[in-house]
């Protein structure tokens, strides 16, 4: 992707001026630029080839997207999302208007400005300004997200030009009455005059209609004929011919009419919201996505002698050149993160995410890293998130399968079943027909891949679908006459080349902003903590976040995280305006290169452990307890049958130090270390004398007297 012009991707010159990728018009081979050095709606064309040479020769660089912080760094407040999303209607009904590449068109864009200011009463540079944002920021609905810099009460100046500015004022003093007779006026002169390939301008087709229908021949004293307009108060004023036009033109019909039908199709028919039908066109305008209950069985990644159950796999599909473009593979069961995955994954580098599993890949072997124009999917795969939000964020369109093509909508449920039925045959945990029959073989027992090594097998698939020959897939004339095989990543190449392929690029901030899942962590003074594992960030670094949760206890903090990747998770600071990468301490290191599956499987099995340890333990204990009373049972008993008489209460705590040394010799003697000598094979029993014992008692002195003996022999 490194030198890929691509939509939404922004350019540097030699001069430091900047420039964003709005638009790539195969058909003329240019390319759309949005001048991003100037406060105004300005684009520029140039020739891809030019364009393409400069980068070659490193006139022109590609730089970091600059609005991503703008974008992703917001807490909206109920007035800015108002305004946002009355940007986003306006965008959309222009859109709808002018199509896809038409609305580079500055006429085409012209009449659709005119038409939505009328159509919301704004004027029409607040309009254009709409239009500007939306190019400048990266083209999705936040880059609609107001600033805010100049929020405030407004001046006496802001208010009078406001007040100016959206005062219509009406040139033309007279007028007539537009009847019916008039109005077949005004459509004969714009369907002669205006809708055709001439281009001419309203005003010039005006100034036709009334020389045609509001003038009379005069022949002038020199004898030449000349035209002569009507009296002011017999014609209409322009502003009349104007508003009827806006009002009811035909605007499929003036941009035929104006351009040619092979243009309408090629550059002004409504992709970017258009029915699905029309939006197959090339390579990223369509993917279907679809989840899958994968037939085999695996092993967690801790322990290959636990089985961990059968994956979910999705699969993303490009509809033109039948190219699988993303994939996701986890544990959990189909839902919003794994469709959020999946489509997060169409869109980052295949080259590096082959390497996170050992896999080595060239950019050409798996060449798509792009966002779609449609999303289409069941129903089922957009439940249990706000994915519809998601993807119009995004700026694409989605449809669900009641709306696909009866010959497409099997697509990518034939993939996900030749998927399994290519693999099936060599790996373990199949599933088999007589899995539950009386007698059968428990083929979970026969599981041996684990997440990781099953997505290795997974990716190894997916890329030998996409560089091998698909028998099926029906080429058309232009395909056939260029010799393009019926290959997926060949399909994917050529339709970018000739069939208008725009892929559109998207900064991975940006995408991750919209599509990792969102969660909460804890600021606590062992770390910021995410399911037991432990992470730091600079900031909390710099800012004594741990000290702080030491002294004042610990608190939360929302977090996104890549399931994959346990190594990382993100902090969305809103001061910044930017993402604070967390990284995982040492003292986790247990959880590294593992996924969140692989946590989530690990702590529900040391809590069924812990359970089971906890019950066992609390039986040991209410044994410990019955063996202690019983010991303390028998040596009450032991002393109140007792033969000889009582001590008094004086004597008995009188000599309680004698008693201990004495009970101290007494167990060294019992508990003596005892040697043999090498050569006459004797027992020594070894008593320490080191303590400075009292020789007043009898007892004391007879265990001296014996210690003595001992040594003597």
């Amino acid at each position: 992707m490194d030198n890929q012009v691509l939509v939404n991707r922004i350019i540097q010159d030699d001069e430091g001026k900047k420039f964003r990728v709005i638009g790539i018009e195969k058909i003329e081979d240019q390319v759309i630029l949005f001048d991003l050095n100037k406060r105004s709606l300005n684009l520029v064309r140039r020739d891809i080839m030019e364009l393409d040479k400069a980068i070659l020769s490193k006139e022109v660089r590609f730089v970091e997207e600059l609005y991503k912080l703008n974008i992703n760094g917001r807490i909206l407040s109920d007035n800015d999302r108002e305004k946002r999303d009355k940007g986003w209607e306006i965008i959309k009904g222009i859109y709808e208007i002018t199509g896809e590449n038409g609305i580079f068109d500055r006429q085409i864009r012209g009449v659709a400005i005119k038409t939505m200011s009328e159509k919301h009463d704004l004027t029409d540079k607040t309009i254009r300004e709409y239009v500007r944002r939306y190019f400048e920021r990266g083209m999705l609905k936040d880059s609609l997200i107001p600033d805010n810099k100049n929020s405030g009460r407004k001046t006496a100046t802001s208010v009078a030009n406001e007040t100016s500015a959206n005062k219509k004022v009406n040139t033309d003093a007279k007028g007539i009455y537009i009847d019916e007779k008039i109005q077949k006026i005004f459509k004969k002169a714009i369907d002669r005059f205006y809708n055709n390939s001439k281009k001419i301008s309203l005003r010039t087709a005006y100034e036709l209609m009334i020389g045609e229908y509001f003038s009379s021949t005069v022949t002038r004293e020199d004898g030449k004929e000349i035209l002569k307009v009507m009296d002011s108060s017999s014609i209409p004023t322009f502003s009349q011919f104007r508003y009827w036009h806006y009002k009811n033109r035909d605007i499929r019909k003036e941009l035929i009419g104006r351009g040619g039908s092979k243009n309408y199709n090629l550059k002004n028919r409504a992709v970017l919201f258009s029915s699905t039908d029309e939006a197959i066109g090339g390579p990223a305008h369509i993917y279907q996505i679809d989840a899958t209950l994968a037939d085999f069985y695996l092993v967690s990644s801790y322990d290959n002698q636990e089985i961990a159950g059968r994956p979910v796999f999705y699969l993303v599909l490009d509809v033109f050149s039948r190219m699988i473009v993303g994939v996701s593979v986890s544990l959990r069961p189909p839902s919003f993160i794994g469709a959020a995955e999946a489509l997060l994954n169409t869109a980052i580098d295949k080259k590096k995410f082959c390497e996170e599993y050992g896999i080595e890949i060239t950019h050409q072997e798996w060449p798509c890293n792009n966002l779609p124009t449609t999303l289409l999917a069941d129903r089922g795969e957009l439940e249990g998130g706000d994915i519809e939000t998601l993807v119009e964020n995004l700026g694409l369109k989605i449809s669900n399968t009641s709306s696909f093509r009866g010959d497409n909508k099997p697509i990518i449920e034939r993939y996900i079943g030749l998927l399994q039925d290519t693999i099936k045959p060599y790996l373990t945990g199949v599933i088999r027909e007589d899995f539950q029959k009386r007698g059968a073989p428990d083929y979970r027992l026969t599981a041996t891949l684990n997440l990781y090594q099953f997505t290795q097998v997974v990716i190894k698939t997916i890329l030998y679908f996409n560089n091998n020959y698909l028998p099926a897939y029906e080429r058309d004339e232009s395909m056939i006459r260029d010799g393009v095989a019926p290959i997926p990543v060949k399909l994917w190449e050529w339709g970018i080349e000739n069939r208008s392929g725009k892929l559109k690029y998207l900064d991975e901030e940006i995408l991750k902003y919209y599509l990792l899942p969102r969660d909460k962590a804890r600021v606590t003074k062992n770390g910021i903590v995410y399911k037991r594992i432990r992470y730091a960030c600079e900031k909390a670094l710099k800012e004594g976040w741990f000290e702080k949760a030491r002294e004042k206890g610990s608190w939360s903090i929302k977090i996104m995280f890549d399931p994959r990747v346990v190594e990382y998770i993100y902090i969305l600071d809103e001061t910044a305006k930017e993402f604070q990468k967390c990284t995982i301490l040492n003292n986790s290191s247990r959880y590294m290169k593992k996924s969140f599956d692989d946590i989530d499987y690990l702590m529900e099995k040391e809590r069924k452990e812990k359970t089971i340890l906890e019950h066992d333990k609390l039986q040991s204990k209410v044994n410990l307890i019955k063996d202690i009373e019983n010991i303390v049972s028998d040596s009450r008993k032991e002393v109140e049958n007792r033969d000889i008489g009582v001590k008094s209460k004086k004597t008995r705590l009188k000599d309680i130090k004698n008693n201990k040394t004495a009970e101290k010799l007494l167990e060294d003697k019992k508990k003596g270390i005892r040697l043999k000598d090498q050569t006459e094979r004797k027992e020594m029993n070894i008593i320490d004398t080191s303590e400075n014992v009292e020789k007043g008692s009898d007892v004391i002195n007879d265990l001296f007297k014996a210690q003595e003996e001992m040594f003597d022999d």
